[in-house]
């Protein structure tokens, strides 16, 4: 799906992706480094970009995935998850914001945000992590 205009929630909703902290991210972002030497192929497509940067494999994709196109150049990929397979997890959201360079697409920023299970942490859209 394709929308136009700004992201649905802002990026202090958010929890931000970091190397040390997020993970897969550190691994995401050596392959992202690594890809732009040749460049890859699957850095002319946001989509792509976004969902290897939420730690998504080529096999596997999240239930909902919207691409946002914020101004000429700029996106912001928001993919779903519903029902994560997980005892404290019930919902996950990624959101990734991507600027062209090139006619390649530049990770700018990364974050997510969840729904808890019942009992384990917010019911609504929130970024602490579940207990």
């Amino acid at each position: 799906m394709i929308a136009t205009g700004e992201p649905p929630a802002e990026r202090s909703d958010y929890r931000t992706a970091l190397a040390g902290e997020t993970p897969g991210f550190a691994e995401f972002l050596e392959a992202y480094e690594a890809a732009q030497t040749e460049p890859a192929d699957w850095l002319r497509d946001p989509v792509e970009v976004a969902l290897r940067a939420a730690g998504y494999a080529p096999s596997y994709e999240p239930d909902q995935v919207t691409l946002y196109q914020t101004a000429p150049g700029q996106a912001s990929v928001v993919l779903l998850l519903e029902g994560a397979e997980d005892d404290s997890v019930r919902d996950i959201e990624h959101r990734v914001d991507l600027t062209a360079v090139d006619n390649l697409w530049r990770v700018e920023w990364a974050g997510a945000r969840w729904r808890c299970q019942v009992g384990r942490g917010q019911q609504d859209w929130g970024a602490e992590l579940c207990i």
